[in-house]
């Protein structure tokens, strides 16, 4: 599901009061503009934070993972609701068996609505007997599940729409933002590492920045 439309960008329905295309005029930004746009910041801020806010609730996904040697199997994408269809394990021969469900519980980094992130948490399969590991290897680890969010954060979706906003409200083709600018009273210097140019979405997104890469 799209984390935004074009009628949150219209001057009736926008969501916020900073941020409307028109529509109506010949020269307006169309609808089907502003969906592709809204699809390609959401791929932009998905690959930036490294994570999948725009969360499938209706089909499993598949990752192929390396075996950790250890009790705990720290997973490279967000589980959605703490449900894992299935996981197993690759051998030698490249034959996957399936490790019974009852031998292993699931931690999880989203709260149980998959909206909400709990601090510093991250999404683990660990054995529950104390002397059981996960074989290590390359890529020999398969979990199917549910992955990404249920519903993206707020601060996901307004970093969203900016970035949207910017490639669509219309500047001028020699106009270049500004990095510093001073008033009669004060001098601005903007951070460099803006992303995308916009220092706001940066801060919006900080906090949702993950730092492992999902292998598949």
């Amino acid at each position: 599901m799209a984390l935004l439309t074009a009628a949150d960008f219209r001057s009736s329905t926008k969501i916020w009061p900073d941020i409307e295309l028109a529509g109506g005029t010949a020269t307006a930004v169309t609808d089907a503009t502003i969906t592709s746009a809204v699809t390609a910041a959401t791929r932009i801020v998905n690959k930036y934070c490294r994570d999948d806010f725009e969360g499938d609730t209706t089909t499993a996904g598949t990752i192929i993972m390396d075996g950790s040697g250890e009790r705990s199997l720290v997973l490279t994408q967000r589980i959605q609701n703490g449900s894992v269809t299935s996981v197993a394990e690759r051998d030698a021969d490249g034959n996957y068996t399936t490790i019974d469900s009852t031998d292993y519980r699931v931690y999880t980094s989203l709260d149980s609505a998959g909206t909400d992130p709990y601090a510093d948490a991250v999404d683990v399969i660990e054995y529950i007997a104390e002397d059981s590991t996960w074989t290590e290897g390359v890529l020999n680890v398969r979990v199917v599940a549910k992955f990404g969010w249920n519903t993206a954060p707020w601060e996901v979706k307004r970093a969203v729409a900016l970035i949207v906003y910017d490639m669509l409200s219309g500047k001028n083709a020699g106009m270049h933002r500004a990095s510093e600018w001073q008033t009669p009273n004060m001098s601005f210097n903007r951070a460099e590492d803006a992303f995308m140019g916009i220092p706001e979405v940066r801060d919006l997104l900080e906090q949702y920045r993950q730092f492992t890469v999902a292998v598949i």
